[in-house]
């Protein structure tokens, strides 16, 4: 099941509109890590405080990932399914909406989300009583590129995804749709809805607007769960280009824990 919350930030864009990535977690996860944030957490061995401590778990060779989706009822699906039907016919509008919206919450209700507001009104509801579950394990190639570098690659075809690099030292980013510099140090106890509180790093791209038609939204997030300490990647991106969604996909993944 792959469900998408009506997000008013543009970081928090429309999931699976048109392309469909390994883990469609939508809002549900503030798509992507909210930075107001519970009281900094003593240090202790899930907290990430620099990005040298990636290296601990970005090692070259294969690691074995668990890929999430949000789990909830088919009555959630069935009204997704519409709103995700009128988005498609709509991409500037939503993007447009999501770019002057309030930072926090779900967009306002409109009738172009496809839904009636009693609906709309149901669907927020059951959101909230989603939790992500595991999908699937499958394998994250990580390679050695260069000093202090390495790329990611998962098993299959994963073109929005593979070829992720991230420089340990230096904090530069390089993706399919553009580089970042440095990333940003989330505080400790940073939230992913259902994932709960974790630590790391986020690295975020938003590029062009939505009135040229030409816009480009990437949010890659790295770190460690409180609750096991077991390392997290979400991925997250968004491409307009003459007006058309190019692409528009999202991946969850938790490092499965060693025996």
């Amino acid at each position: 099941m792959n469900i998408t919350v009506p997000s008013t930030a543009p970081r928090r864009a429309m999931s699976h509109a048109t392309k469909t990535g390994i883990c469609a977690i939508g809002l549900l996860l503030s798509g992507f890590p909210a930075s107001g944030c519970q009281e900094e957490a003593p240090q202790q061995s899930w907290t990430v405080t620099k990005l040298e401590e990636l290296a601990v778990f970005l090692k070259p060779g294969a690691a074995r990932v668990s890929t999430y989706q949000p789990g909830g009822s088919p009555r959630i699906q069935e009204l997704q399914d519409k709103i995700v039907a009128s988005w498609r016919k709509r991409p500037q509008w939503l993007m447009s909406q999501m770019e002057n919206a309030p930072d926090r919450g779900p967009l306002p209700y409109h009738p172009n989300h496809g839904l009636t507001e009693d609906e709309y009104r149901e669907y927020l509801e059951l959101v909230e009583e989603l939790m992500l579950i595991p999908t699937e394990d499958t394998i994250l190639a990580i390679q050695s590129r260069a000093s202090d570098e390495v790329s990611l690659d998962l098993v299959g075809d994963h073109p929005d995804f593979d070829g992720v690099t991230i420089n340990l030292k230096t904090g530069a980013v390089h993706t399919v749709v553009g580089d970042v510099d440095h990333g940003e140090l989330l505080p400790a106890d940073a939230k992913l809805r259902t994932l709960g509180a974790w630590s790391g790093f986020r690295w975020h791209i938003l590029n062009g607007t939505v009135e040229s038609g030409n816009a480009v939204l990437m949010d890659l997030n790295v770190g460690r769960l409180r609750e096991d300490g077991r390392p997290v990647v979400h991925y997250h991106v968004k491409e307009l280009t003459g007006g058309e969604m190019r692409r528009n996909s999202r991946y969850c993944f938790v490092f499965v824990k060693e025996e």
